[in-house]
């Protein structure tokens, strides 16, 4: 079976589970599950549902992860629209979706929950089987997927729903960006209690590889065991499980001596983590790029990145053509088709032909797509445009510096002057920066430079600049972060305790 045949997640699953039977598609801790066994309780799944067809859409709050892949697939085999609450509040999501006239059943693992809600509690999935009974020749995606996003600079959450048809549009491409000849396995490590990871994890089932659930605590060892437990070839992660596989790395130790590539979604790979990525795990990174709003539609090629004045994303997926348009302040940006029916949930009401990921881009003259970095945090700096992601990039290589990020002032009497958020070692000072910052910004002049700890950030390792933006605004802390953040100028960041 080829790429192109992937039409619906769920039947390529099905070919995959007649192809491969008794192969190992789904680790969580020690437990070993094969596709047939998948089968087995996919079809539990489903007749347990069987009961709640008056409901039309499933909040999957499990804690367990494996429950969550098997019931969000089996409700959108059945035709149930499913909602994974991740990090979002599950009171306010039900609050939500109730008066939009859903009809929702709550499923979950907790024996001791109260409730009102119609609710299905779900503590074994291996009663008995009626897998051989089970029309999986008919089986696909007959229902989509909400989720949450942010709304306001408040940071009050919005309901999105992801139509039928954009569901599988995205599957599909992430599939194709962990397709590889069938003689080589694909493990994608990753979480499924929120959208993007479930999406994925899907994909990569489609796509004949292999779902490893890293679960919450899950030493650096222990993930390198459990992936070196199969023969890999590839493997595909978030930015955050990548700082623990690559945790504790003694010298030349490899980490996975027959890996060939490794796919990272989310966000970017910078510096030290870099460096430790291409010595101790593979040379051969990838960075997906577009995986949280429409999917993956490029992929970044780390060999060609070599040159510090460029920020190549690689090339287009199949299905994805790009153009570059000016709009009304100059800048050159991004907008995207595919061929195989997404649209974008920025706009509920309508779907055009193109859709716009919000970003500044360029094509190159062979094809080449170049993410210069987000419309709305362009930098203005002595007259000129400037890029975040260059400043972001000569910063990164700074020793002692873990994290930065760059954007355009967002308050009034600064708007558009540069800003850097910079996350220290803890056992670097400021000082021995400050004059490395000095050649990127030689007079320094209208640069607020911030120096703290962690840099908020979500659960799979991408920054959120968003929340930076309103710590500026209204003074308050960044979430998922430390909020020690000194201005440098106003007080001694060497100071910080």
């Amino acid at each position: 079976m080829t790429i192109h045949d992937i039409k619906d997640p769920l039947s390529s699953l099905v070919r995959w589970a007649d192809q491969k039977g008794g192969d190992c598609c789904i680790i969580q801790g020690d437990t070993k599950l094969s596709y047939l066994k998948l089968l087995d309780y996919l079809s539990v799944a489903d007749r347990r549902l069987e009961e709640y067809n008056q409901f039309d859409t499933a909040v999957v709050a499990f804690k367990d992860q494996l429950k969550a892949l098997v019931y969000g697939i089996a409700c959108l085999g059945r035709g149930i629209n499913i909602y994974l609450p991740g990090s979002f509040n599950l009171g306010a999501a039900l609050k939500q979706l109730v008066p939009h006239g859903r009809k929702v059943i709550l499923l979950h693992d907790r024996a001791d929950l109260e409730t009102s809600i119609p609710n299905l509690c779900v503590q074994d999935l291996s009663l008995e089987s009626n897998r051989l009974l089970f029309d999986f020749e008919s089986w696909c995606l007959k229902s989509g997927v909400y989720l949450s996003g942010s709304g306001t600079t408040s940071g009050s959450q919005k309901l999105i729903y992801h139509r039928l048809d954009d569901l599988k549009s995205m599957i599909r491409r992430d599939c194709i960006a962990r397709s590889f000849s069938e003689d080589e396995l694909h493990v994608c490590l990753i979480a499924v209690r929120f959208f993007t990871g479930f999406r994925r994890s899907l994909a990569a089932l489609s796509a004949g590889g292999c779902v490893v659930l890293p679960g919450q605590g899950s030493s650096s060892q222990e993930l390198v065991e459990r992936i070196n437990s199969l023969r890999i070839d590839h493997l595909s992660c978030v930015t955050s499980q990548i700082n623990v596989l690559a945790q504790k790395i003694s010298s030349n130790q490899v980490r996975f001596p027959n890996l060939k590539s490794l796919l990272v979604s989310g966000s970017p790979v910078y510096g030290v983590l870099r460096e430790k990525i291409k010595k101790y795990l593979t040379p051969n990174l990838f960075v997906g790029y577009g995986t949280n709003e429409i999917g993956e539609v490029s992929i970044f090629s780390s060999h060609l990145s070599s040159s510090s004045d460029k920020n190549p994303v690689g090339f287009l997926l199949d299905g994805i053509s790009a153009e570059v348009r000016s709009d009304e302040n100059g800048f050159e940006k991004l907008f995207l088709r595919d061929a195989y029916g997404s649209g974008y949930y920025g706009n509920l009401d309508t779907r055009s032909d193109f859709f716009s990921p919000n970003d500044i881009a360029r094509l190159g003259t062979d094809g080449e797509l170049f993410i210069l970095g987000r419309s709305d945090d362009m930098i203005f700096y002595e007259g000129i445009n400037i890029n975040p992601i260059d400043i972001e990039n000569k910063i990164s290589i700074i020793p002692g510096i873990t994290e930065v990020a760059a954007f355009g002032d967002v308050r009034q009497h600064r708007l558009g002057a540069p800003v850097v958020f910079i996350e220290l070692n803890s056992q670097v000072a400021y000082s021995s920066t400050s004059r490395s910052l000095h050649k990127i910004f030689p007079k320094m002049n209208n640069v607020e430079v911030w120096v703290g700890g962690m840099l908020p950030k979500t659960p799979n390792g991408k920054i959120l600049k968003r929340s930076l933006k309103d710590f500026l605004r209204f003074g308050k802390s960044p979430e998922s972060g430390s909020s020690d953040f000194f201005l440098v100028g106003e007080r001694n960041p060497d100071a910080r305790t």
